[in-house]
């Protein structure tokens, strides 16, 4: 946009690029213009230096568009990087869940295993069945008794 605006303003006013280059550095081809701006957006240079010779040569009202520009890209940048950060926190809390209810469903075998054999018999798991502990896990992980032997069966 500021390329195109500069090019138009030159096409009407040539002689008033004459004595001030600036705007040419700056925004004289596709490659300064989004040099410059992601200099402006980086801290690699001063707003005022990038946007006095649009306002002295073209119209002080870039200035209200320059800030909309700067503003906008800004907080899209913004909004980005939060996304990242929350996207890795919530996969890292799903996994830490995963791990918690592996460990809880170890420790809920591991109780149901009264004779030490290393396996679970039918008996036992019918046992563990009316254990309040091992029912609240079955609840948290969705799982109702009936589907419980079931799944046992299998």
């Amino acid at each position: 946009y500021i390329t195109q605006l500069l090019a138009d303003h030159w096409a009407s006013n040539p002689q008033s690029f004459e004595d001030d280059h600036r705007l040419e550095k700056l925004y004289g081809s596709l490659g300064h213009s989004m040099l410059s701006l992601y200099q402006i957006l980086s801290n690699g240079m001063e707003w005022g230096r990038a946007l006095q010779p649009l306002m002295e040569q073209i119209s002080p009202w870039l200035a209200v568009a320059f800030v909309i520009y700067t503003a906008f890209t800004l907080f899209a940048l913004l909004n980005v990087v939060t996304g990242l950060f929350l996207n890795a926190a919530q996969r890292t809390a799903e996994e830490d869940k995963k791990r918690l209810m592996v460990e809880q469903m170890r420790r809920a075998f591991a109780d149901a295993d009264i004779d030490g054999s290393g396996e679970v018999s039918l008996e036992e798991f019918q046992i563990q069945l009316s254990n309040p502990e091992f029912q609240l896990y079955m609840r948290a992980i969705d799982l109702h008794e009936d589907n419980a032997m079931e799944l046992f069966t299998l």
